[in-house]
């Protein structure tokens, strides 16, 4: 089932975003980061959205119920080592559902935010489909700062025509 609840995840998450499988893979093996400067500990996160080679946000989905304590600290951890390989000012973690309030951490002093979300699936399909639309804002937004424009200095005045 754990399966069968990412593959919805992905393709739903894709389709809300107006994605291609090549800029919101299933897993990130196509795309390389390392936790470690010497390159020896991989990454592989789960979720992530790439523009080209820059990774924008990375996240995961767990077939898991979030309990009352909050999400679990493995799941938190991991999502942490993400950003930091990834470089991104944040990523996502959404469950199958849960009796827990969704939350967003901010790690101090990174300034990382990791936000954590829930999919009921006891609900219509329409009703499904309109969470994950939601969700899908959820993650543009994480994914916004990176996806900024770069401001380019003005180019100095314009040398003078040749006569």
């Amino acid at each position: 089932m754990n399966q069968v609840f990412e593959d919805f995840v992905v393709h739903a998450l894709r389709e809300a975003l107006g994605l291609s499988a090549q800029a919101f893979p299933r897993q990130a093996r196509g795309h390389r980061l390392f936790l470690d400067q010497g390159r020896r500990v991989p990454l592989y996160p789960d979720r992530s959205w790439w523009h080209g080679s820059r990774c924008l946000v990375v996240g995961d989905a767990k077939y898991k119920r979030l309990q009352a304590d909050d999400a679990r600290q493995a799941d938190l951890y991991q999502l942490l080592a993400y950003t930091i390989a990834a470089d991104v000012p944040g990523g996502f973690l959404i469950y199958a559902a849960g009796e827990a309030p969704e939350v967003q951490h901010t790690v101090v002093p990174l300034g990382k935010t990791l936000r954590v979300m829930t999919l009921d699936l006891a609900g219509s399909p329409a009703a499904i489909l309109a969470r994950m639309r939601e969700i899908a804002s959820e993650v543009r937004r994480l994914a916004g700062p990176a996806m900024r424009p770069v401001e380019v200095a003005p180019a100095g005045p314009a040398a003078p025509a040749a006569p």
